[in-house]
């Protein structure tokens, strides 16, 4: 048996346990960022959030282009500069568009709905982009969801280690970390 299907196993125990109140995982966060395989994490998103009737929210964080200006202002002309944002504009929106293409996709193949807030009775689906590090966005959503769920960290990816330090050090929520080699 896998690690993620055991985990949702005592999860599903925690609930059953509950004595004195029930509990609800009404809402899931998935952050994400251009520089992580994101394929298993989703999965085990999808697979809770339809297991639990949940609100699953994609974050996507795309980096600031102007947080590159310091190291690249020497020597370069205004016009140049400009150009240079503007070109990690576009790529972060292509980035993000292929992300939420991709998520929507998985959803969709599992019939997770999309749906407006305030619509409980199915699991449903939300994608949002967020610009900036993932110091300024992960932690601070993550206190508003039930559970956020991020990739187990490895050195490969400096993106998975920043999403899990903002998720166990400053979000105070649960969090389930999945391997990259989960398949469901």
């Amino acid at each position: 048996m896998t690690m993620i299907k055991e985990s949702i196993y005592l999860i599903d125990y925690f609930v059953q346990e509950q004595q004195t109140e029930t509990y609800e995982m009404k809402s899931i966060l998935l952050p994400l960022t251009a520089h992580m395989k994101a394929d298993a994490v989703t999965k085990a998103a999808i697979d809770l959030a339809l297991q639990f009737r949940s609100s699953l929210t994609g974050l996507f964080v795309r980096p600031d282009p102007r947080t590159a200006i310091p190291f690249m202002g020497e020597g370069l002309t205004a016009d140049m500069i400009q150009t240079l944002c503007d070109n990690a504009e576009k790529q972060g929106r292509a980035q993000a568009d292929e992300a939420e293409s991709a998520f929507r996709s998985a959803t969709d193949g599992a019939n997770l709905k999309w749906t407006t807030k305030g619509e409980s009775e199915s699991a449903r689906a939300s994608w949002t982009v967020a610009t900036g590090e993932v110091s300024d966005h992960v932690g601070r959503r993550a206190r508003t969801a039930d559970i956020a769920i991020c990739l187990q960290p490895t050195s490969k990816s400096p993106d998975t280690e920043d999403i899990f330090h903002e998720l166990i050090f400053r979000s105070g929520r649960s969090a389930l970390m999945v391997p990259e080699s989960f398949e469901g």
